[in-house]
């Protein structure tokens, strides 16, 4: 399936669970999209990371709701796929570039799109449902200028002989 079918079909479906994309047209002026990575990773890897990665924070947060007490309150976003999904974010943002004859800002900038598990994609649960231990398989697609080569009236071309 190609970048473009799998990114139209996810916004269409609303498989994109939080939509990835900048602003509704991305990557929709003279650009083209180019899938510059393709991954999957292993879900025991993942569960890993995120076990890791919690160590380093403190698991509280303020809120008007807990009344700076530190209780843990900020719920749906210290989950597996908030982990998971910012891990996916940072691999692709590696594959952003500036393009130096770019003609808009969507130019060289890099999403993700989950191809699965499907609990990663469910629009009304990943929060609930993803696991890092379901592993996540995705790519990366970058917007790239469509670069027209201009028509230049001449005499033409002699055959090679």
């Amino acid at each position: 399936m190609t970048a473009a079918t799998v990114l139209s079909v996810g916004i269409a479906t609303g498989a994109l669970a939080h939509n990835p994309l900048d602003h509704p047209d991305w990557c929709t002026e003279n650009a083209r999209l180019v899938v510059v990575d393709e991954f999957e990773w292993d879900g025991e890897m993942l569960a890993q990371e995120v076990r890791e990665a919690s160590k380093g924070s403190d698991d509280t947060c303020s809120s008007p709701q807990s009344g700076d007490t530190g209780m843990k309150t900020c719920g749906q976003f210290d989950d597996d796929w908030g982990a998971v999904n910012a891990m996916a974010i940072h691999h692709c943002d590696g594959y952003a570039v500036r393009f130096v004859d770019a003609t808009h800002p969507d130019h060289g900038t890099v999403i993700h799109i989950a191809e699965g598990p499907e609990a990663f994609n469910d629009e009304e649960g990943h929060h609930d449902r993803y696991r890092a231990r379901m592993g996540l398989r995705a790519m990366c697609v970058r917007c790239e200028p469509v670069v027209l080569e201009p028509l230049r009236p001449g005499k033409p071309v002699d055959p090679v002989r």
